[in-house]
C-alpha cells in the first residue's frame, strides 16, 4: 500500500514541475484562475496595457481577445454609477501594497449588469513606482440575489410589525380621544351633579324626620329599620359624592394626562411612519436637472414659514447652473429635511434668549457652489442656531438620534438624507459650533460622462 501512494505521490508532483524540478509561475497562476472561475488582468499602468486570463467568456461573454488593450475597454463595460467608486479606490491605494477589494456592476457582452468582486493588488519597482496592477475578478451576482432576497424577507417582515404596531397604537389614540371627550363632558354637567346631591340628601333627611314623626309607624322595631335604611343611604351618597369631587379636583391632571397619553400616541403613529418610509426608500430615477433649480424649489416652500417664525432666510447661487444627474424628488427631500433642522435648531436657541419684536430669530442661509475641476456641484446649508456638541456629531446621521432637549420630530430626517445623497453617490458633512450655528454640506457629482485619469 505504501508503495502505491509514494507512486501517486510521485505523479502528482511531475505533473506541475518544469524540467528542471520546479514549480513554474504560469502553472500556478492557471491553477488559482482557473479552479474558482475568476478572470485575471493585470494592468501595465505606465504602457495603459491590459491583458487577461481565465474565464472571461464565462462570466461576462467577452474572449480575452475582444476586451485586451488599453484599460478604457473595460472602465467602459463598469456601470457608470460605479465608475467613479473604481477610480477612487485605485487612487486611494496606488500609494500602497495594501490589497483592495471592489463590488461593482459590469456590462455582460448581452447587455445585462452583473455584480462582480474584484480583488486587487499593486506591485512596485525597487524605486516604489507603481508600474503593475493586478485584479482578481469573480462572480457575486448569486451571492448578491441571495442577500437581496434576505434583505426583502426582512424588510417584508419589519413592515408587518410595524403594520400591527401602528394599528394598536391607533385603536390605544381613539379610545384615548374617546374617554377625554367623555371625561370633559363629565366635568362640564359635576357642577349641577353637586347640586343634586345636596337636594337628594336634603329629601332623604326630611323623610328620616317624617318617619320619627309619623304616628303610623308606632312599632318601634319598624321605625328603626326604616332609619337604619334611610342613613345607610345618606352614607352611600356621602361617600358617591366624595368620590366624584375627588375626581373632579384632579381633572385638569386627568385631563393632562390623557392629553400627555394621545400626543406620545401620534409621536408613535408618526415615527413608524418614518421608518416605513425609511426602509421603503427606492432606488433614485435620476434625470437631468438643474441644481439651482431644484434648491429653489424647496426655499419657495419654505420662505412663509421663516417669515412666520421670524427667521432671515437668503440664497446664494452658482451663476453657471450646472447639471446633475439626480432623482429630484428625493434631492428636494433631503435639502429639506436638513433646512427642517435649522429650523429646530433656531427655535431652540431663540427659546435661551430674549428677543425684542423687531430681532430676528435666527438666519438661515442656502448656498450652491461648482467645482469643476472635480466635477462636482454642492449645496451649504447654515444656520445660526444651537449648534452641536462634538459628542453628538458622529450621531446625527443615526435614525431615531435628535440632538434637541425636546423631541418635535422624528429624528429620522438627517438619516434620511445621509441614505438620499449617498444613493446618489454624493456626500454630506456636518461642521458646527455650540451657540454659533451648524453648516451642512451636500455634494453631487455632475451629469456629464465619467472622465476616465490613468495614474
Amino acid at each position: 500500500m505504501k508503495y502505491y501512494e509514494e507512486k501517486l505521490k510521485e505523479e502528482f508532483m511531475n505533473g506541475w514541475k518544469s524540467a528542471d524540478d520546479k514549480p513554474t509561475l504560469k502553472n500556478c497562476y492557471e491553477t488559482v484562475i482557473s479552479v474558482p472561475g475568476n478572470i485575471f488582468y493585470e494592468w501595465d499602468m505606465a504602457a495603459d496595457k491590459v491583458v487577461y486570463d481565465g474565464h472571461t467568456e464565462d462570466i461576462i461573454g467577452f474572449s480575452a481577445d475582444e476586451i485586451k488593450g488599453s484599460m478604457k475597454c473595460w472602465m467602459a463595460l463598469i456601470h457608470p454609477e460605479d465608475v467613479k467608486c473604481f477610480h477612487e479606490a485605485i487612487k486611494k491605494n496606488t500609494l500602497s501594497e495594501e490589497p483592495v477589494q471592489l463590488e461593482y456592476r459590469i456590462r455582460k457582452k448581452n447587455g445585462d449588469y452583473i455584480y462582480v468582486q474584484d480583488k486587487i493588488r499593486f506591485f512596485t519597482t525597487a524605486h516604489d513606482n507603481h508600474v503593475k496592477m493586478v485584479g482578481f475578478v469573480s462572480d457575486i451576482s448569486a451571492f448578491k440575489e441571495q442577500q437581496a432576497n434576505k434583505a426583502n424577507f426582512l424588510k417584508k417582515t419589519l413592515m408587518e410589525f410595524a403594520h400591527e404596531i401602528n394599528n394598536s397604537i391607533g385603536v390605544v389614540f381613539i379610545c384615548v380621544k374617546e374617554v377625554k371627550r367623555l371625561f370633559t363632558q363629565f366635568l362640564r354637567v359635576n357642577a349641577s351633579v353637586n347640586s343634586k346631591f345636596n337636594t337628594i340628601n336634603d329629601t332623604l333627611q326630611a323623610l328620616k324626620k317624617l318617619i320619627e314623626e309619623n304616628s303610623l309607624f308606632s312599632d318601634k322595631g319598624i321605625r328603626d329599620t326604616l332609619n337604619g335604611s334611610v342613613d345607610e343611604l345618606c352614607a352611600g351618597f356621602g361617600n358617591l359624592q366624595k368620590t366624584i369631587d375627588g375626581i373632579s379636583g384632579k381633572g385638569a391632571n386627568i385631563l393632562d394626562y390623557l392629553e400627555d397619553t394621545m400626543n406620545v400616541s401620534l409621536h408613535c403613529k408618526n415615527l413608524i411612519k418614518s421608518l416605513v418610509m425609511f426602509m421603503n426608500q427606492s432606488e433614485p430615477v435620476k434625470t437631468r436637472s438643474k441644481i439651482n433649480d431644484v434648491v429653489k424649489e424647496v426655499i419657495a416652500l419654505y420662505e412663509c414659514q421663516a417669515d412666520n417664525r421670524s427667521i432671515d432666510m437668503s440664497c446664494m447661487y452658482t451663476p453657471e447652473n450646472p447639471d446633475v444627474l439626480i432623482d429630484v424628488n428625493q434631492i428636494e427631500s433631503a435639502v429639506a429635511n436638513v433646512i427642517n433642522n435649522a429650523f429646530q435648531a433656531i427655535e431652540e436657541s431663540e427659546k435661551s434668549s430674549s428677543l425684542t419684536e423687531k430681532q430676528k430669530a435666527g438666519a438661515i442661509t442656502v448656498e450652491t457652489h461648482l467645482f469643476k475641476e472635480r466635477e462636482l456641484v454642492e449645496i451649504v446649508i447654515k444656520d445660526s442656531g444651537t449648534g452641536i456638541p462634538k459628542d453628538h456629531m458622529e450621531r446625527i446621521f443615526d435614525p431615531f438620534f435628535s440632538k434637541f432637549k425636546k423631541k418635535v420630530g422624528t429624528g429620522i430626517g438627517l438619516s434620511m438624507a445621509y441614505k438620499i445623497v449617498h444613493m446618489h453617490n454624493g456626500t454630506i458633512k456636518a461642521e458646527s459650533v455650540v451657540g454659533k450655528g451648524t453648516t451642512v454640506r451636500i455634494t453631487l457629482p455632475l451629469a456629464g460622462e465619467e472622465i476616465v485619469v490613468f495614474l
